[in-house]
């Protein structure tokens, strides 16, 4: 694999701990440090705060006091 920055060799890193396995790639040249999660994360970032998980009570009862729109049908 090529650094990013200096497009230079990188090599594989593996650090292992009881938490789990985390795979970063170093750089030789410019010691650019650098892991798949990263990577993906600057492709494709998270959504924002507000958009992640769950919506806080405050816009839930916001969202609960707008009143209803009911059209009456004349027969």
């Amino acid at each position: 694999m090529r650094c990013k920055r200096c497009n230079g060799f990188t090599f594989l890193d593996v650090i292992t701990t009881v938490e789990g396995t985390v795979k970063t790639f170093r750089c030789l040249i410019c010691g650019y440090i650098s892991d798949t999660v990263v990577e993906m994360n600057k492709i494709n970032p998270p959504p924002p705060p507000e958009r992640r998980g769950r919506k806080p009570n405050l816009l839930i009862r916001e969202i609960k006091r707008k009143p209803l729109i009911r059209k009456k049908i004349m027969l």
